[in-house]
């Protein structure tokens, strides 16, 4: 019975174009049988050209350009703002004045005493010059014999000494005050200078925060400046596509009706965790960073598609 058994199961397998080798048949049946299922298998139909791949939906983007806002260096009124929202301010423009007639009034109080201290210095000076020239005439002596004898006793010679190191010590403390004084001198002008509220770029006038006559403080807003060049726009990727873009890929804008292309320059390293996203900017094209598109509308953004690929 067994040798029948063996030789059915060489028969099926030879049928099946195997040859069945010494104490290796349950193997060769094995692979006998998927080359049979396999060709019993229906043929898989042609992948239809027609046929709609999945499309990815759109990340949502938002517009961003450079922007600052310009605060006031001092507590003081202001005096003039000549800008309004919307008005176009070149490099350098000034853009608002506070008043520093509190300022000015310091300035004057700090120069006197510049001058007062450098007159202290020039006299503190005088009197080390006074004090060395008492020393060196107390200090000589004259001889009697083969003998040189002091015209004035050791005690006085060690007070002029001792006169010469104090006034020596008094024109340090002289010229370190007039420094002192001088560099709160180049403070107040500084401050003064900061009072004077320039454009650092190009751009547009987004917000103005005060009219003039307004008493502000330090650190507050004055007006917000956009910058007219350098359009970026910052999106959103699920982790699941994150594979979609990398470092210089291209993206494509769809804005108010117009497409613009930018160019992946960051990456953020990790992942959003409550919004399990990866956050990627990238800068518009420079010829279309002049588009009418404003700061902070939100477009859609796509992969540009690769070469030969038709857009979805």
């Amino acid at each position: 019975m067994k040798a029948l058994r063996t030789l059915g199961t060489s028969l099926l397998v030879t049928l099946a174009g195997y040859t069945v080798p010494k104490y290796g048949w349950p193997i060769v049946l094995e692979q006998a049988r998927a080359q049979m299922d396999a060709a019993h298998r229906e043929p898989e139909a042609p992948p239809d050209p027609g046929a709609k791949q999945k499309v990815i939906d759109p990340w949502t983007g938002v517009l961003l350009a450079p922007a600052v806002e310009l605060t006031a260096r001092l507590d003081a009124r202001l005096a003039k703002v000549y800008v309004r929202v919307g008005d176009t301010v070149h490099e350098g423009d000034v853009l608002a004045e506070l008043d520093t007639t509190v300022q000015q009034h310091e300035i004057a109080a700090a120069e006197a005493a510049v001058r007062a201290s450098r007159a202290e210095a020039w006299q503190a000076s005088v009197s080390l010059a006074q004090a060395r020239d008492r020393q060196a005439r107390r200090g000589a002596v004259v001889k009697y014999g083969n003998t040189e004898l002091p015209i004035v006793s050791a005690e006085e010679l060690a007070g002029s000494r001792f006169d010469s190191l104090a006034a020596s010590s008094r024109v340090s403390s002289a010229a370190a005050s007039a420094d002192e004084r001088q560099a709160r001198l180049g403070q107040l002008r500084a401050l003064v200078d900061q009072a004077t509220v320039r454009a650092p770029f190009d751009g547009a006038i987004a917000t103005r925060y005060f009219e003039p006559g307004a008493i502000v403080r330090s650190g507050m807003s004055l007006v917000r400046l956009v910058g007219s060049g350098g359009l970026r726009v910052r999106f959103a990727v699920p982790e699941a596509e994150g594979t979609s873009v990398s470092m210089a890929s291209k993206v494509v804008l769809e804005c108010n009706g117009r497409t613009l292309h930018a160019t992946v320059d960051r990456i953020a390293p990790e992942v959003e965790s409550s919004s399990g996203t990866v956050f990627v900017e990238a800068a518009v094209a420079a010829q279309e960073s002049e588009h009418d598109a404003l700061a902070g509308r939100v477009v859609a953004v796509r992969a540009a598609p690769a070469l030969g690929e038709a857009a979805p």
